[in-house]
């Protein structure tokens, strides 16, 4: 596996790494977007429960808290609007650093890659080569 890294300005490392920075630059559209995804995520894990542990899940239904459950809720608010804010922020880096300026290596031959992380001020690609 090989290794490709692009230095980030320092606004943008600070922008990706501090998560309130994140939440702010969200549209109205994209509050819907997650609202709509966690309704139905919630829906689907209580259905999940329901076809395989009916009476479990009933009794914990009518035995838990509003309280409990609002929490349940807004953890998984809170989790789907920090790993959609993190893909636009990842999406908006790719395109100005790694899209506009593609290094040679990665155009002139058939390559797969792994994974694309930010570490630290670093856009780290890792990728294989396929040779044939």
């Amino acid at each position: 596996m090989e290794v490709y890294e692009v230095i980030l300005s320092e606004e943008e490392s600070k922008t990706y790494h501090n998560p309130l920075l994140q939440i702010r630059k969200l549209s109205l559209r994209d509050w819907a977007y997650i609202y709509i995804n966690m309704v139905l995520l919630i829906v689907l894990l209580c259905g999940l429960c329901t076809f395989f542990a009916e009476d479990i899940f009933l009794f914990l239904w009518f035995q838990t808290g509003v309280f409990f459950k609002s929490v349940i809720v807004i953890f998984v608010l809170s989790v789907l609007v920090w790993r959609h804010s993190k893909n636009i922020q990842m999406r908006a880096i790719l395109q100005k650093y790694l899209l506009r300026n593609v290094p040679q290596e990665l155009i002139g031959e058939s390559v797969q890659l792994r994974k694309i992380k930010v570490q630290g001020n670093r856009l780290v690609v890792y990728y294989r080569k396929r040779y044939e």
